[in-house]
């Protein structure tokens, strides 16, 4: 499997910038992105930062609520229209995600950001891990990056499939627990959570749903 890697823009790589990822076969490997203004460079901190068009998109229309979830919601938007066109370039799609690995300084934005994020992921959605990261070393206005792995659709080539076990659904909803592509699986997050009830497994006491068995 030939590997190259890519620049977005194409012209970027002139400039000795870091690759914004790599094409393998059907496999595209993105890098790290972060919630910057592709053409100006400048970080997105807040609603206030976005194009008057799409702050009327991702605002909830509370002035208080928009001052303290703003940010996150300002930055995913960003981070999910960059992926939209770096992807575009290479020939593939949102649709086309098979794994997503999200990194929030502040776990308490998951809502937000889940809520805006699965707005670009009407249907069909990626397997996703989503942990919370120190922000030491990071731009001080960044609160989310994440990373993709994602597929090139081609007529007789691979294809994906999500894969939902019913048992399961309360440890991974609303992402699929794998993505099968070929030969190969890609794994969504898993959390010890007891799938009867939903709730976060705790103690002996909580695995009583595996039987006599249960260590």
């Amino acid at each position: 499997m030939e590997r190259h890697d890519f620049w977005y823009p194409a012209e970027a790589e002139s400039l000795g910038g870091i690759p914004t990822g790599t094409r393998a076969g059907q496999f595209l490997f993105l890098s790290t992105q972060t919630p910057i203004n592709l053409d100006t460079g400048q970080v997105i901190r807040r609603l206030e930062d976005l194009p008057p068009e799409e702050h009327a998109k991702v605002a909830m229309g509370n002035a208080q609520l928009d001052v303290d979830c703003g940010p996150i919601r300002a930055q995913t938007w960003t981070i999910y229209q960059n992926l939209s066109k770096i992807l575009a370039q290479q020939g593939s799609s949102l649709e086309n995600i098979i794994h997503q690995r999200i990194y929030l300084t502040d776990k308490t934005d998951t809502r937000h950001m889940e809520e805006v994020m699965l707005s670009f992921f009407p249907d069909y959605k990626p397997t996703t891990m989503i942990a919370a990261v120190p922000n030491r070393g990071l731009h001080d206005g960044i609160r989310m990056m994440m990373d993709a792995i994602a597929l090139i659709p081609q007529d007789g080539g691979l294809q994906k499939e999500a894969i939902f076990l019913p048992e399961l659904e309360a440890v991974t909803a609303p992402y699929p627990q794998a993505v099968r592509v070929g030969q190969f699986l890609f794994m969504g997050e898993m959390m010890g959570i007891n799938p009867e009830t939903g709730r976060v497994v705790t103690s002996l006491a909580d695995l009583d749903y595996l039987g006599p068995d249960a260590p």
